[in-house]
């Protein structure tokens, strides 16, 4: 898990920071272009890399006419690994937490950019703090939270994390009543985003420990759209928060934002539930 964010958040810092500081030497469809031309090596990567070895699957007979093949196919990789899932213990609030659980780092993220220029701070300190120095304390988190889950355990992880996740939103809350400062920004960034990468790192690491080894692809692609949607979708009421409330204000909603994903966490461990869901994949 903690690999996989390491990955992710090395490419973020080049299409952020690295964008940002480009277009002070250049307009923008120019640095768009070099942000296309820098996907190329991981498509060739993957391209010419050795390919994992493929799980078997068993084929229908070689006289078995389209539909049939369809329908086998449709069978295995999409109606199994959802039975699966779905004979688990209250799968459907497992799902719920899977929303809610990154949702105040969502809505207070999504206007962290806004915030950063209505507060006066220029596109070359946002690249530098936010981008830069933003990453690599989210790299720094990432590390910790892969720690943390080895020294505590996966659930009682996901819980400091989450707790850590809301209240960095603070910083924010801080940094607007402070306004324009640089070396509060460093903190306010420092915090919010090494907390966020503790809480990536044991995220992963929990949808990865719902999937059935023989369902992988498919379970993992169904809890990580999840994420991607409460991320996404759900955080959008965040610009309307923004409209209607003064910046303090905001974060200090958002990070309130951080409470039901927990109440959900705490109900599933209370219950034994996660536990459970482990025993039954395996």
């Amino acid at each position: 898990a903690a690999a996989v964010q390491l990955g992710y958040r090395a490419g973020m810092l080049v299409a952020g920071a690295g964008a940002l500081y480009l277009s002070v030497f250049f307009d923008w469809s120019q640095v768009f272009q070099v942000m296309a031309a820098l996907i190329l090596p991981g498509m060739l990567a993957v391209l010419i890399g050795p390919r994992a070895p493929e799980d078997e699957v068993t084929e229908p007979e070689t006289g078995a006419d389209i539909s049939t093949r369809i329908m086998a196919w449709l069978e295995t990789a999409v109606v199994e690994p959802f039975a699966d899932f779905m004979a688990r213990p209250a799968w459907g609030m497992i799902l719920v937490f899977i929303l809610l659980y990154k949702l105040s780092d969502a809505i207070g993220g999504v206007m962290a950019n806004p915030f950063y220029v209505e507060m006066g701070f220029s596109a070359a300190e946002i690249a530098s703090v936010s981008k830069l120095f933003g990453t690599i304390a989210t790299l720094t988190g990432v590390v910790l939270g892969g720690l943390t889950v080895a020294r505590f355990g996966l659930l009682p992880a996901l819980l400091i994390c989450g707790v850590l996740q809301g209240v960095s939103n603070l910083m924010f809350a801080a940094q607007a009543v402070i306004g324009h400062d640089v070396s509060f920004l460093i903190a306010t960034i420092g915090i919010e985003n090494l907390s966020g990468g503790m809480g990536a790192a044991a995220f992963v690491a929990f949808l990865s420990s719902l999937c059935n080894v023989a369902y992988t692809a498919t379970q993992y692609a169904l809890l990580s759209s999840f994420m991607a949607f409460g991320r996404t979708v759900l955080s959008a009421p965040g610009g309307w928060l923004a409209d209607h409330f003064d910046w303090v204000t905001f974060f200090v909603l958002s990070t309130f934002a951080a409470l039901p994903g927990l109440l959900v966490l705490l109900w599933l461990m209370g219950r034994g539930i996660l536990n459970k869901s482990k025993k039954s994949k395996g």
